[in-house]
C-alpha cells in the first residue's frame, strides 16, 4: 500500500479524533438536567411574563424541564449575582431587563458583578415608558408640565419605582434635556393608584399596565420615552418636541460568562423561533414593548453599545447607592 495514501489516511483519523473528543469535552459541560431561568426582579413583571412563557414552550424543543427562579431584590442585584454564581454549563440563564448590568454597576458602590461576566444569548423586546398625569393637574402636553416645572422648580412632583429605577432615570433625562425641575417621590411598589388619587402628579411607568387607565380617562398621557405606540395612536414621543431625548429599556437573556458557546447558540436559535410566532408578537404588543430578536452577534455588539452609552449618561445625573 502507498505510504502517502496511508500518511494521509492516519491524518484524517487524527484529525476525526480531535474533533470527537472536542465534542465529547462540549457535551460534558453542557449539563443536561433541568433548565435555570434566572429573573431578578418580582413574579408578574414584564421580565417574569416573558421568562414564564418562554419556560412553557421551550421544553418541548430543548428535551430538558425550566423552573424560573424569582430572586428580586436591590434593584436586581441580587439575583443577577446568583445567576453568575451557578455552574456555566448550559444549566442557567439570566432573564432581565437591561439596568443590573449596564445601570447599576455604575449607580451601586459595591457590586459582586460586572457586565463582562455574563454572555449575550439574545435581545427579547425593547420598550420605552409612558409619562402620565392624575386627572386633577392642569398639564395636559408635555410642554404645559415642562413649563409649570421651570416656573415653580421641584414643585411639581413625580413618582418612580425607586432611586436608580428606568422610570426614575428617564424623568432625571427629562429634566436634564429641558431644563425643568420636579420633586422626586420614590415608590418601593407600584403607584398608578397614588396618581390617581392624586398623592403624586406624574411619572412615567409601563406601557402595558399603564394603558388601560389611559384608555379608561384615569390618567392623562402627555408623551413616550422612546416612540410612538400603535396602542397609543394620540400620545407623542418626548424626541417630537426635545431632539435627542430616548428612553428605553431592553429584556434579553444572558448566561453566566464560560458557558459552552454550543448551549448558548441552541437558546438563542430556539427562543428566536418562538419569538417568530404569532403568540408572541401578540404577547410583546400586550406588553406595550417590541420584539427585537437577535443573532448572537448581533446581541454582542448591541450589548457592549448599550454599556457605552449609560457610561455617558448616567455619570452627569449624580445617582449613586449603597
Amino acid at each position: 500500500m502507498n505510504k502517502t495514501f496511508l500518511r494521509r489516511c492516519l491524518a484524517h483519523l487524527l484529525a476525526l479524533t480531535s474533533a470527537l473528543a472536542a465534542s465529547s469535552a462540549i457535551a460534558q459541560q453542557v449539563a443536561s438536567g433541568p433548565i435555570k431561568f434566572v429573573v431578578p426582579f418580582p413574579p408578574g413583571t414584564t421580565i417574569d411574563v416573558l421568562a414564564r412563557d418562554l419556560s412553557a414552550k421551550l421544553p418541548a424543543v430543548l428535551g430538558r424541564p425550566i423552573v424560573v427562579e424569582n430572586r428580586a431584590g436591590a434593584g436586581g442585584n441580587i439575583g443577577t449575582e446568583y445567576a453568575l454564581g451557578q455552574p456555566a454549563d448550559g444549566s442557567t440563564f439570566l432573564v432581565t431587563v437591561h439596568s443590573p448590568l449596564t445601570i447599576n454597576p455604575l449607580i451601586y458602590e459595591k457590586l459582586r458583578y460586572s457586565p463582562n461576566d455574563f454572555i449575550p444569548v439574545t435581545n427579547l423586546i425593547t420598550g420605552g415608558y409612558i409619562l402620565v398625569a392624575n386627572n386633577n393637574t392642569p398639564y395636559k402636553s408635555l410642554a404645559e408640565l415642562v413649563a409649570a416645572g421651570k416656573a415653580r422648580p421641584d414643585q411639581v412632583t413625580f413618582a418612580s419605582h425607586g432611586y436608580g429605577s428606568m422610570t426614575h432615570i428617564c424623568m432625571e433625562q427629562l429634566q436634564a434635556t429641558t431644563g425643568a425641575r420636579f420633586r422626586h417621590v420614590p415608590y418601593k411598589n407600584l403607584y398608578a393608584g397614588d396618581m390617581m388619587a392624586g398623592v403624586v402628579d406624574m411619572g412615567f411607568d409601563n406601557i402595558g399596565s399603564t394603558t388601560p387607565n389611559v384608555n379608561a380617562k384615569k390618567l392623562v398621557p402627555l408623551a413616550l420615552s422612546y416612540k410612538r405606540m400603535p396602542q397609543l395612536p394620540g400620545v407623542p414621543a418626548v424626541a417630537e418636541s426635545y431632539a435627542g431625548y430616548e428612553c428605553f429599556s431592553w429584556v434579553g437573556v444572558l448566561a453566566p460568562k464560560g458557558t459552552p458557546a454550543a448551549a448558548v447558540r441552541q437558546m438563542n436559535l430556539e427562543i428566536n423561533k418562538i419569538m417568530a410566532t404569532p403568540a408572541f408578537a401578540t404577547l410583546a404588543d400586550t406588553l406595550g414593548t417590541h420584539l427585537a430578536p437577535t443573532t448572537v452577534e448581533q446581541f454582542t455588539e448591541f450589548y457592549k453599545a448599550d454599556i457605552e452609552k449609560w457610561r455617558k449618561l448616567v455619570p452627569p445625573l449624580n445617582i449613586k447607592l449603597d
